[in-house]
């Protein structure tokens, strides 16, 4: 399990040394021609900061037991749901192209979504390993407690409006749901709740509903709402199979906006090619096989659960990121994982990933005596 760690944190670091090189090459001519910049390293510092706070909470997270965490979830959630109810606070929330998504404490501007994607990881792992105690199913009853949880998260999320993330913190939460137990009957019917919330946001939303008419017919729309598209397919077509070279992209030069941050993955197409992005999506690979094979080395369902949320999470939002990049999905605002610029995704990304080390740890030095749980996919507890 050591060696899986050490894949692990060397893959972080290879997603790390992408994401600075690439932000630094997609945002310096912006950065440096801004008004209110004129400095075209601004974005690359303020990434280093973030990394090293990241870095800093990983190694901190990887050496404390996860399970202390499990047992305070319920206040941390509680915590998390206040700070999704502080970004419509006048005076603390911070108003960004017509979304209430950002709190600014002591001087810097947080996204508590990011932090909710986690929390809500810990509060799932906590209630459905506490209801799943017996050998029998998960029934509607034990059910109240964590899709209330999701449902309230996810709905703050949704009113904001970030629609991508509250879609990713479903996806996760059914993921986690599925492998703890849950009765398909039930899992459907949260599926077509979930679709019929998010189908109605949209139709009650002109911006949104755009996007998806855009996505539908890009040609129609490619000077309007569907401009950042056209130029990220126009960016990977010119890339071709081995791109135009490191630094030489073009989309930089003001054409396509965001570029070091949503769509920095089209960047990557434009200048490492098709084989780069093939390289790219190799990695985040990796990380979803080194993820499970932690999960199901947990010797706890606790920690397999965290173990499927973390990894599900960072991966969900790879391959939704990567999926707008290539027109295969809306527009939406998604980091694309320790790459993109975004302090707050990325020092989530951090802690995520020590979770992660903390469960392999746990796994490693413990011997459990618990009786065996019966999961969908395997048993989590051995006798």
């Amino acid at each position: 399990m050591q060696s899986e760690r050490a894949l692990l944190i060397i893959l972080i670091i290879i997603l790390q040394g992408i994401g600075l090189v690439m932000i630094y090459d997609s945002s310096a001519i912006y950065a440096n021609e801004a008004p209110a910049i004129h400095d075209s390293d601004f974005f690359l510092k303020k990434q280093l900061v973030w990394m090293a706070l990241g870095v800093a909470a990983l190694l901190v997270l990887s050496n404390v037991d996860y399970r202390l965490l499990i047992r305070n979830a319920v206040p941390i959630f509680g915590m998390t749901l206040l700070s999704l109810c502080l970004v419509f606070v006048p005076g603390i929330g911070v108003k960004a192209n017509e979304s209430y998504r950002w709190i600014r404490l002591g001087g810097k501007v947080i996204q508590p979504s990011e932090f909710a994607k986690l929390t809500t990881i810990l509060f799932l792992a906590f209630a459905l390993s506490r209801s799943s105690r017996a050998r029998y199913p998960l029934t509607l009853k034990k059910l109240l407690l964590p899709l209330g949880g999701v449902a309230a998260c996810a709905g703050l999320i949704l009113v904001e409006p970030d629609f991508s993330s509250s879609a990713v913190l479903g996806s996760v939460a059914f993921i986690m749901l599925f492998v703890a137990g849950t009765k398909l009957r039930y899992l459907f019917c949260l599926v077509a709740g979930a679709l019929g919330a998010l189908s109605y946001k949209v139709v009650t939303s002109s911006y949104q509903l755009g996007r998806v008419l855009a996505f539908l017919d890009p040609a129609e729309h490619q000077a309007g709402i569907a401009y950042q598209q056209t130029q990220s397919l126009l960016a990977l077509g010119t890339g071709g199979l081995f791109g135009l070279g490191l630094g030489s992209g073009r989309q930089k030069l003001g054409f396509l906006p965001y570029l070091y941050n949503d769509f920095v993955g089209a960047s990557i197409g434009e200048q490492a090619g098709f084989l780069g992005m093939c390289v790219l999506m190799g990695l985040f690979v990796v990380f979803a096989v080194l993820g499970f094979r932690i999960a199901s080395r947990a010797k706890y369902m606790e920690g397999y659960l965290v173990a499927i949320g973390v990894s599900s999470l960072i991966c969900i939002q790879a391959v939704t990121h990567l999926g707008v990049v290539t027109s295969l999905l809306p527009a939406t605002g998604l980091n694309l994982p320790f790459v993109s610029f975004g302090g707050s995704n990325l020092f989530a990304a951090f802690i995520g990933t020590g979770l992660l080390v903390s469960v392999s740890r746990v796994a490693e030095k413990e011997t459990v005596k618990e009786p065996a749980r019966a999961l969908r996919a395997r048993r989590v507890i051995t006798t």
